[in-house]
């Protein structure tokens, strides 16, 4: 009789293996969270929250960019282009400065970017290797990343624009059932399910192209209608999987948030009420430690559960590529029907 542990025991087994043994991948696995082409805790935060505008840091950056110009401009006499073209004739100085500024964002936001994709590949291929117990050197696993990084933006593009789309025709929806009550809600809701679902469908997909695109090295197409022939066999595993990984999220988030709040309160509450007469250059020593100190750390946990998830999902995919897949609830689904004969040896 086949065990609960036949699948992802083994593999959990094995990412936590690699995670340890081949530290070097926490390098990857630092960056490649940036990117958060695994989709799924994306999805689910961004579900909750239901933001479709929300686009992280630099996107913030550059709306408040564009928005304190065009007010800045517009409060002389409330003409745009003729207030720019006067400002750019007067103080040619401070517009090179600006754009400057801008130009260096841009510059910094392509580079993120890059790092990120370029460190998801790497940890992906990183970690394939680590199952062969082989090292993937952070230079090589770079050189990689640029040769295979086009693709791979391309699939993260995709579902950073599907993530958008949905988000967005939610948001309307919310608009135009306004004024329907409890049946609006139901439809909303009903709705709401079914696109999640299908973005969730959309993230695993492009998870296993992205790895026959690498592991594989099939072509884009291809590799598109091998993820889809994988995901149709094992959806119910990838969903399991994803719920695994989703606790294991969870746990890092709750370990960072214990990091935070213990070590905040060196500064905030022992310092000020246990060591007043401590002199004000060793207050300020300590609390920059602790500052330092937290930012290590959840930087170390970040670095450590992105590693643990991508080398979880990189083992998946060797087993569901070689057939060796069996869903957890399928298994118990069998372990039932033979319980009779277990029973009464019929």
């Amino acid at each position: 009789m086949q065990t609960t542990s036949y699948l992802y025991r083994p593999v959990l087994k094995k990412a936590f293996d690699i995670t340890k043994k081949f530290k070097n991948l926490w390098f990857f696995g630092l960056f490649a969270v940036l990117v958060s082409a695994g989709g799924e805790y994306e999805i689910i935060s961004r579900a909750v929250y239901n933001d479709a505008d929300s686009g992280g840091l630099i996107n913030a950056f550059l709306a408040s960019f564009r928005g304190g110009w065009q007010e800045g401009l517009k409060m002389v006499d409330g003409n745009f282009w003729r207030n720019l073209w006067l400002l750019i004739i007067g103080n040619p100085a401070a517009v090179a400065t600006t754009l400057f500024v801008f130009l260096f964002i841009v510059i910094l936001t392509l580079f993120v970017v890059w790092l990120a994709v370029a460190a998801q590949i790497a940890l992906i291929k990183g970690c394939s290797a680590a199952g062969k117990n082989k090292k993937l050197a952070i230079g090589e696993g770079l050189d990689y990343a640029n040769n295979n990084f086009w693709p791979v933006l391309g699939i993260v593009a995709i579902l950073k624009a599907a993530l958008f789309l949905l988000f967005a025709i939610l948001s309307w929806e919310i608009i135009l059932l306004a004024g329907l009550g409890w049946f609006g809600s139901l439809i909303y809701l009903l709705s709401f399910i079914v696109f999640v679902a299908f973005v969730l469908v959309i993230s695993f997909i492009l998870k296993y192209q992205i790895f026959y695109i690498l592991l594989k090295r099939q072509k884009f197409a291809a590799a598109f209608n091998s993820a889809w022939l994988l995901f149709e066999k094992n959806w119910l595993i990838s969903l399991e999987m994803a719920l695994i990984m989703f606790l294991v999220y969870l746990a890092a988030a709750a370990v960072s948030a214990f990091i935070i709040t213990f070590l905040s309160g060196i500064p905030l509450v022992v310092i000020p009420f246990y060591f007043v007469a401590l002199p004000v250059f060793l207050k300020v020593a300590f609390s920059a430690a602790a500052v330092i100190l937290i930012v290590v750390g959840v930087l170390l946990v970040t670095a450590i559960m992105t590693t643990f998830q991508w080398a979880g999902w990189t083992v998946l995919f060797d087993r569901l590529a070689g057939d060796e897949g069996v869903s957890k609830l399928e298994r118990w689904g069998d372990e039932l029907k033979k319980l009779p004969e277990t029973m009464f040896g019929e």
